[in-house]
C-alpha cells in the first residue's frame, strides 16, 4: 500500500514538474518583489552602479494593487445558509448556522485571512487558504481559515476550471524547524538531515549569473525540514438503497452491500444502484516516507482552497494584473533615471581648455562645476579664449510625452483609473466618477467573480465542519449588526437536511452603509421612509454613520417605547368612540322611554278597571 501510494505521489511530482508551474513560480516571485519595490533588474542595477547612477524607482503597482485590495476590503460578502426544506425547524437552524459561520470566523480573523489570499490572486494569479479545525486553543475544536503562501503550492497539472474546481489532487510543500517537525509529526528529523522530497528535477543549471541573481527559493538551513502534504481524491463503488426500516435512501460501500445483499432480497427490498464516489485522503511525506497517512479526510472535501486569476490557457496556468505591469513600471524607472541623468549632465556643462590655460589644471577639473569656489587661469587665457564652454546637449522634445504615457499606462493596462485610485486632478460630476468606478470594476470583475466562488466553495466546507463538529449542543455568543449580544445553541440536525450557500454583500459594509444612507437622504428615500411602518424605524439606523454602541441603545429605547398611532386615526378613533357613546345613551334614552311608557300604559288600564269595577258595584247596588 505505501508503495503504490509513493508510486502515485512520484507520478503527480513528475506531471507538477513537466507542467508550466515552476516558469509560474519564477513569475510569481517576480509579481512579488515588483509591488514590493524590488523592480531593477540585476543587469541595470549592475550597469548604473558601474556609472555612478542612482537608479530611481516610482512604485506604482502598489498603489494599484492596494487599491484593488481595498475595494475588496470595503466591500466584503458574507455567506449565508437557506435551508431547501422549508420547515419551522428548518428556519431557525438557518439563522443558528449562520450565525455560527459568522462567529467562527469573526474568531479566527477570516476576513482579514481571505483578503490577503485575494491579494495574492491580484499580484500572482492564485491565493490559497486552508480552513480545518484547530484545537491548539479551544479544546472543544474551532474552525480556522488560515492564508496558505502560493509558492507552496502545487496542483493537478491538467485542472483548467476557475478555482481549480476540477484537480484531482493538491500538493503543499512547507519549511518546519526540526523541533518543531518533531512534535507535531513525532518523528526524528536529524534522520532525514533537512533534505527535500526527491521530487525529479530539470537540467542543472550552471550559469553563474544566475546564481548571483539568486533566482528561486533558498536552499533548506542545517536546522529545517521541509515537509510535503498531499490531498486527492480516489472513486471508490458505492451502492445507493432504500433502508428497510425507514425508507429512506442511503449510502453503503459495495463489499459492505455484497455482505447483507442476501439480507436484502430475503425482506423483498429492492437492489441497490451502483455508483463510484469520491472519498478524499491525505498524507505528509518526508524523502521516501510516509510520515502521517493515509487518513481519510472526515469532511469529504479539499481543506486547501484557491481564488485564482485570469487563465493562460497556453501555459496552464493564472496570473494576475501585475504580470501585465511590470514592463511599463520598468519602463517608467528607466525614463525618470535617463532623465535624471541627462540633467545631472547638462545643468552644469563642460569646458574646452588647452592644456596651459589653468595654473592648476587639477583643481580645475575639481572646482569648475562649483559655483562656490575660484579657479585660477593663467593670464590671459580667458581672453584670448582658451577657456570656451562645452556646447549644451539639447533636452530631448518628446522625452515629456513618453514619461507622461508611461506613467498613465502602469496602472491603465490593470484596468484601474484614476477615479477608483481617488487622484483625479479635476472636477467632474459625480455620476461621470461613479459610472467610471464602475467600468474600472467590470474590467476586474473576473477576480471577483473568482472570490464569489472560491467563498461558496469555502462556505459549504465551513458547514460541514460546523455540523460535524460544533454542533455538540455549546452556547455560541451571536453579536449582531446593532451590537446587541445573545446566546444560541448549537445542536444537531438532521443529516438528510441540505442547505443552499449564498453569497451575499455583507449589510453593513462600509459602503453600503454609505450607499444606502445616501438614498434614505434623498427626497425619494424620505418619501419612501414616510410610508414605512413604524416597527421597521429602528432597522434605518443600521445604516446611519452612527456608532454600532450608540444605534444598538436607540434600537432598544424604540422598541421598549409604546407604540404610537397617527394622529389621524387616533382622531377617527376618538370620533368612533364618541359616536358609540352617542349611540348608547340614546338607545338609554329610548328604553328609559319605553319603560315610562309601558308603566304609564300599566297605570291607566288599572285605573280604567278600577272604575268599572266600582260602576259595576254601584249597578248591582241599584
Amino acid at each position: 500500500m505505501t508503495d503504490d501510494l509513493i508510486a502515485k505521489m512520484n507520478a503527480w511530482d513528475k506531471a507538477i514538474q513537466s507542467s508550466s508551474q515552476n516558469e509560474w513560480r519564477e513569475e510569481a516571485r517576480d509579481c512579488f518583489a515588483m509591488v514590493a519595490g524590488d523592480q531593477v533588474k540585476d543587469d541595470d542595477k549592475r550597469a548604473a552602479e558601474d556609472k555612478g547612477i542612482l537608479y530611481a524607482i516610482l512604485n506604482k503597482i502598489d498603489s494599484t494593487v492596494s487599491a484593488i485590495c481595498g475595494s475588496e476590503i470595503t466591500n466584503r460578502q458574507e455567506v449565508r445558509y437557506y435551508p431547501r426544506q422549508a420547515t419551522n425547524e428548518s428556519a431557525q437552524s438557518n439563522e443558528v448556522l449562520t450565525a455560527a459561520a459568522e462567529w467562527s470566523r469573526d474568531e479566527c480573523d477570516a476576513g482579514d485571512e481571505e483578503s490577503e489570499a485575494f491579494r495574492d490572486t491580484i499580484i500572482c494569479g492564485m491565493g490559497w487558504t486552508e480552513t480545518r479545525m484547530s484545537y491548539d486553543v479551544d479544546p472543544e475544536g474551532m474552525p480556522i481559515t488560515e492564508r496558505v503562501d502560493p509558492l507552496e503550492m502545487a496542483w493537478d497539472a491538467s485542472a483548467r476550471r476557475p478555482n481549480l474546481a476540477d484537480k484531482r489532487y493538491l500538493r503543499r510543500k512547507k519549511r518546519f524547524s526540526k523541533a518543531e517537525a518533531a512534535e507535531r509529526f513525532e518523528i526524528d528529523p536529524e534522520r532525514y538531515g533537512g533534505r527535500d522530497n526527491k521530487e525529479p528535477s530539470g537540467p542543472h543549471n550552471a550559469d553563474p549569473e544566475d546564481a548571483y541573481q539568486g533566482k528561486g527559493e533558498p536552499g533548506l538551513r542545517k536546522d529545517e525540514i521541509e515537509i510535503t502534504e498531499y490531498q486527492w481524491f480516489a472513486l471508490e463503488p458505492m451502492v445507493r438503497l432504500a433502508d428497510p426500516q425507514t425508507g429512506e435512501m442511503i449510502e453503503v460501500e459495495a463489499e459492505r452491500y455484497e455482505q447483507i445483499a442476501g439480507i436484502l432480497a430475503s425482506v423483498g427490498a429492492p437492489e441497490g444502484v451502483p455508483f463510484k464516489a469520491r472519498r478524499y485522503y491525505r498524507a505528509y511525506r518526508v524523502a521516501d516516507d510516509i510520515i502521517d497517512g493515509p487518513e481519510r479526510l472526515p469532511e469529504d472535501e479539499f481543506t486547501l482552497k484557491c481564488i485564482t486569476g485570469k487563465l493562460d490557457r497556453n501555459k496552464g496556468i493564472w496570473y494576475g494584473v501585475v504580470r501585465s505591469m511590470r514592463d511599463p513600471q520598468r519602463l517608467l524607472n528607466k525614463q525618470v533615471t535617463q532623465l535624471q541623468r541627462i540633467i545631472d549632465v547638462t545643468a552644469k556643462g563642460g569646458l574646452l581648455a588647452e592644456k596651459n590655460a589653468f595654473e592648476d589644471p587639477e583643481q580645475a577639473k575639481s572646482d569648475w562645476a562649483a559655483s562656490d569656489t575660484i579657479v585660477f587661469a593663467q593670464d590671459g587665457a580667458v581672453s584670448a579664449g582658451k577657456v570656451i564652454p562645452k556646447p549644451v546637449g539639447q533636452y530631448p522634445p518628446a522625452i515629456d510625452k513618453m514619461l507622461g504615457l508611461t506613467m498613465e499606462m502602469v496602472p491603465a493596462v490593470s484596468g484601474v483609473n484614476n477615479e477608483m485610485l481617488g487622484v483625479i486632478d479635476r472636477e467632474q460630476a459625480g455620476v461621470v466618477d461613479w459610472q467610471r468606478k464602475q467600468a474600472a470594476y467590470g474590467v476586474l470583475a473576473g477576480y471577483f467573480n473568482s472570490l464569489r466562488r472560491y467563498r461558496r466553495m469555502q462556505g459549504r466546507l465551513l458547514l460541514k465542519l460546523i455540523t460535524k463538529y460544533m454542533s455538540d449542543g455549546r452556547l455560541v455568543r451571536i453579536q449582531g449588526r446593532t451590537g446587541d449580544i445573545k446566546y444560541v445553541q448549537l445542536a444537531k440536525q438532521p443529516e438528510t437536511l441540505k442547505y443552499d450557500v449564498i453569497v451575499d454583500e455583507a449589510p453593513a459594509g462600509p459602503n453600503q452603509k454609505e450607499r444606502t444612507f445616501l438614498f434614505l437622504t434623498s427626497p425619494i428615500g424620505q418619501a419612501i421612509v414616510k410610508m414605512m411602518p413604524p416597527a421597521l424605524l429602528p432597522k434605518l439606523f443600521e445604516y446611519t454613520p452612527l456608532p454600532a454602541s450608540l444605534v444598538s441603545e436607540i434600537s432598544q429605547a424604540m422598541q421598549n417605547m409604546p407604540p404610537q398611532q397617527d394622529p389621524k386615526a387616533i382622531a377617527m378613533q376618538q370620533k368612533l368612540q364618541f359616536d358609540i357613546q352617542a349611540k348608547q345613551m340614546e338607545m338609554q334614552t329610548s328604553q328609559q322611554e319605553a319603560v315610562q311608557n309601558f308603566q304609564l300604559e300599566q297605570a291607566k288600564a288599572a285605573a280604567k278597571a278600577e272604575t268599572d269595577r266600582q260602576a259595576g258595584q254601584e249597578q248591582a247596588a241599584r
